[in-house]
Formats: C-alpha cells, sequence, structure tokens
C-alpha cells in the first residue's frame, strides 16, 4: 500500500474515533458550524459557540462571526482555514457509573448513593482546510 494511502486510512480510522466533532465547514448556502457524532449530524445549542476565527491563503486574519440565530458563520474573504470553538458544557460521574450533564455542585447526594468521583468541564475545538 502506498505511503499516502496508508496516511489517509490512518487519519480516517482516527478521526472515526472522535466521538463528537464540532467543525465550520462550507456549504451552497455559505459557512455553517457542523457538528458530528456517533455516526450521524446532531443539533447543538448555537448560544454556545464561543469563537470563530479564519486565515487567508497568505497567514492573514480574516474578520469573522457567527450568527447565532441562523448557524451561519461569516467571514470577510476567502478563508483557507477556519476554526469554531465550543463549550460542551460540564460531565459529572457517580462511583455507581451514572453520568449527569451538570457540574459538581448541582448533583444531590441526599441518600449518600450518588459519590461524585470526577466532573469534565470540555471545551470542543474544530478546524476546517478549505485550501
Amino acid at each position: 500500500m502506498k505511503f499516502s494511502k496508508m496516511v489517509f486510512l490512518s487519519f480516517f480510522i482516527a478521526s472515526s474515533a472522535l466521538a463528537h466533532q464540532f467543525f465550520p465547514m462550507q456549504t451552497s448556502n455559505g459557512y455553517e458550524v457542523g457538528f458530528w457524532a456517533d455516526d450521524h449530524w446532531v443539533q447543538y445549542q448555537p448560544d454556545r459557540v464561543f469563537s470563530i476565527s479564519a486565515k487567508d491563503s497568505q497567514g492573514k486574519n480574516l474578520k469573522a462571526g457567527y450568527g447565532y440565530e441562523n448557524n451561519k458563520i461569516f467571514i470577510e474573504g476567502k478563508p483557507a482555514v477556519a476554526s469554531v470553538n465550543y463549550d460542551f458544557g460540564y460531565y459529572t460521574f457517580t462511583k455507581n457509573g451514572k453520568h449527569y450533564a451538570q457540574k459538581r455542585s448541582d448533583i444531590t447526594d441526599i441518600a449518600g448513593t450518588n459519590e461524585v468521583t470526577q466532573t469534565r468541564k470540555i471545551f470542543k475545538m474544530g478546524k476546517s482546510i478549505f485550501s
């Protein structure tokens, strides 16, 4: 197998293993944020997008922003690369194996059985190369 095919195959397998991916994508209607999770497109909370950036082919920063009301990325110029940052929120895990999409202080432990073992604050960053 040629080296380039091996690299592509390795990248494909590695990227398929990532469970939740946010990235800017170019569509026929412009640029949008895409969220791929567990082998299908998924809805997300637009108000958790907190940063969009873009550069042209010369590495110059382009003015970029996000329209929360219509899931559109606005970029002045032609981007060679763009990135999106997303606040995925908190995940708290308990001793009995359950997990909650809440921070540790929001989990009540009245019966003493929900001993928290870990809490994660998750941020996602995705990048797309257009040229």
